[in-house]
């Protein structure tokens, strides 16, 4: 991947403290226009969308009682009459990013974007 692809890729996540170096793991720093995207060993250290809790599925508008599930074809709503994945908005997946979750870009998979150092999944 160019540099500048890498460099648009982190800037999704502008603002966020979710900015780490591989030598120094433990350290996060925020994302902005001060920091040489990903010329350093930098990345981003994101939460798996597998993870993700009630509390900000309510933000993307979903009930406490609504049943979501995520497996390796996306996220599915349980509750419908016909079980069926759901298609997130351009807006909705600013806010799943702006909430810290990983989401594929481009043409790049969740294991393409690991495999070139560009993030990690918190455990």
């Amino acid at each position: 991947m160019k540099e500048e692809e890498k460099s648009q890729f982190f800037a999704l996540y502008w603002g966020q403290r979710v900015l780490c170096n591989i030598k120094q793991d433990s350290v996060r720093h925020m994302v902005t226009q001060n920091i040489d995207f990903g010329t350093r060993g930098d990345y981003l250290l994101l939460k798996s969308v597998w993870s993700i809790t009630n509390q900000d599925l309510e933000k993307l508008g979903f009930k406490k009682d609504d049943q979501i599930d995520c497996n390796e074809f996306g996220w599915m709503s349980k509750t419908a009459k016909n079980p069926h994945y759901i298609e997130w908005s351009r807006s909705e997946v600013d806010i799943i990013r702006s909430l810290g979750y990983a989401l594929p870009w481009k043409d790049y998979l969740l294991g393409h974007l690991i495999k070139e150092g560009l993030i990690k999944l918190q455990e």
